[in-house]
């Protein structure tokens, strides 16, 4: 019935949409702290874009070296005093913004 394909396809998409949230290549603002305070390894590991930018940050969280996919980080305008050494274990990482950074 027309019924039935039309729940089926809300369902299709209903899935898809939550096939993207597990695969998500990007994060930045509230949800990209979020994602590194209560981390989600498998999520970290898919990032390729990670946009920290005036988040508030004095450190970055451990977190951020479950990130091994990661191509661009941007972490300006934040209080860090320092960058983690683990930064150098993201093999994959091309692009670091840190102006602003104190």
């Amino acid at each position: 019935s027309a019924c039935g394909n039309q729940h089926f396809r809300r369902g299709q998409a209903m899935a898809a949409a939550e096939a993207r949230a597990e695969t998500e290549t990007e994060a930045s603002g509230d949800g990209a702290i979020k994602l590194l305070i209560q981390p989600n390894v498998a999520a970290l590991a898919q990032l390729r874009v990670l946009d920290l930018r005036r988040a508030g940050l004095d450190a970055l969280p451990d977190s951020l070296s479950h990130c091994q996919r990661i191509v661009r980080l941007d972490v300006g305008g934040n209080a860090l005093r320092d960058l983690p050494e683990s930064l150098a274990s993201l093999s994959e990482l091309k692009i670091l913004f840190a102006a602003g950074a104190q």
